[in-house]
């Protein structure tokens, strides 16, 4: 009985530990998105990546209400393990993910981070200050918003 009051405090913290290593994208889309092709060929050629199932991540530069649903312009970042955007990386440009539904610009606002997983439908081109900016087009079918508890936690703890 000693032996399992002095192991118990340790059986806690890796469940915490192990718990915290969770992946916010659901095991299913992992298995079925494509991870081996850099977000800079797919962001060249939308097209061509079509129907394409993706897991990305990064800033969120805006969010807007459109009747068909949410529309979000992220600025790209690498994934860490369990799909946290990586701050320190460079970005490989942004991209647009749509959300059908309703998604407050006030919750998914400026300067948040996100991950998705999503169908790429291709292209869309969209002005940005004195030009179109084209980006890699991207139907979510999950959608992560991370709060800065969860962030704390990545980024002091690996």
């Amino acid at each position: 009985m000693k032996k399992i009051r002095f192991l118990f405090p340790f059986i806690i913290l890796s469940v915490f530990y192990f718990l915290g290593c969770a992946h916010v994208i659901s095991k299913e889309s992992r298995r079925l998105a494509v991870n081996n092709i850099p977000f800079q060929w797919i962001a060249q050629n939308p097209g061509r990546y079509k129907g394409v199932l993706v897991i990305w991540g990064g800033e969120i530069i805006q969010t807007r209400n459109l009747k068909e649903g949410s529309q979000i312009v992220v600025l790209q970042r690498s994934l860490g393990y369990s799909e946290e955007p990586l701050m320190e990386s460079n970005s490989g440009g942004r991209f647009l993910v749509f959300y059908k539904g309703f998604l407050d610009p006030a919750i998914y606002e400026k300067g948040k981070l996100i991950t998705v997983a999503g169908i790429i439908e291709g292209e869309k081109a969209l002005p940005l200050d004195q030009i179109n900016y084209s980006y890699p087009f991207v139907d979510v079918q999950e959608i992560h918003l991370w709060k800065q508890d969860e962030l704390s936690y990545y980024y002091h703890n690996y």
